[in-house]
């Protein structure tokens, strides 16, 4: 299932990660980094370092893990 799609960061703004989430599930619309990935986990085709927008409540578990951007103007 495919939860996100990548993200462009925002030009001007600082980019603030947030600590690493193993547990719960992704908010919808929030911006993330991947520090875990299975296999499209995700989104097709991810990896770890990619950014992305969620589109989906996806869980979070020891092998998929994220920390939130935040953009700071």
């Amino acid at each position: 299932m495919q939860s996100g799609t990548r993200t462009n960061t925002h030009i001007g703004y600082k980019l603030v990660l947030g600590a690493e989430l193993a547990t719960g599930n992704l908010t919808v619309s929030l911006h993330y980094q991947i520090t875990a990935t299975e296999v499209d986990h995700f989104y097709g085709g991810c990896a770890v370092d990619d950014f992305f927008t969620a589109a989906g409540a996806t869980a979070l578990d020891a092998a998929n893990k994220v920390k939130q951007v935040i953009f700071r103007g």
